[in-house]
């Protein structure tokens, strides 16, 4: 499996395709968030359901995770993030509850020329208080990230994110990392491959590789499908999601 994986990449990036520039830009399906805003007075809701196998024992269902996005002003978004999950364990009864909702922002940086690239922060938090009590953290959840985006062709384009996330159950930030080709194939259609990870001191590191499909329904809205595996022990085994995005107001 793991083999495959250079190759598929090398695909995506000899495929030749017309772009779509103007098509709704999600921060799903994969880790990576793109460097783009919800423009000025838009508000776009993004669906998610994802099954993830965390080791032989448990299975994790998201039911669906949302992330809902308005840009309050050119350049700058609000977010609020709302993931329901079901946890079960091999012999004994299933958990449901509400992971601790997050709020934040996302801010333009910069805009890409050339070989620099299109940059923005995001910053959110995970409150407690508002989880279900089964899956309430200890700590608030912070997280922080730079968001970077290369245009390398009118059909490709590179997005990638450094940062770090804190886990809510002790006070050492989590650093992660994501690097994403993204491949636009004709009119209605975009390909992504992705490697990501995160690296707690103390623990051992964490990295996935996933892929996947969007289907782009006109200029408003996309579905997406994507598949990973983990590629190391301490990831988790593997993954499937399926999700809908839409967006609402004049832009």
């Amino acid at each position: 499996m793991h083999s495959k994986i250079p190759a598929f990449i090398a695909l995506l990036f000899s495929l030749s395709a017309s772009a779509q520039s103007d098509g709704l830009e999600a921060d799903r399906p994969g880790e990576s968030q793109s460097a783009q805003t919800v423009e000025k007075g838009n508000l776009q809701p993004e669906l998610g359901l994802r099954r993830e196998r965390s080791d032989d024992e448990t299975v994790d269902y998201f039911e669906p995770r949302t992330t809902l996005r308005f840009g309050l002003l050119q350049g700058f978004e609000l977010r609020a993030e709302l993931s329901p999950v079901t946890e079960t364990h091999k012999g004994s009864a299933s958990q449901s509850g509400l992971l601790p909702v997050e709020l934040g922002f996302k801010a333009s940086l910069w805009k890409g020329n050339g070989s620099l690239p299109e940059a923005a922060l995001l910053a959110q938090v995970g409150i407690p208080k508002l989880a279900s009590v089964a899956f309430r953290p200890t700590y608030a959840k912070p997280k922080v990230r730079l968001l970077l985006e290369n245009k390398i062709t009118e059909a490709l384009r590179l997005n990638y994110n450094l940062g770090a996330e804190w886990t809510g159950d002790d006070v050492k930030p989590q650093w992660l990392y994501t690097v994403s080709p993204e491949l636009t194939l004709g009119k209605h259609w975009e390909a992504f491959a992705e490697l990501y990870g995160f690296a707690q001191k103390g623990s051992l590191p964490e990295h996935s590789f996933d892929a996947g499909l969007s289907y782009f329904i006109g200029k408003r809205a996309k579905a997406d499908l994507s598949a990973g595996v983990g590629l190391t022990h301490s990831a988790p085994v593997n993954f499937v999601a399926l999700g809908f995005s839409i967006r609402f107001g004049k832009s």
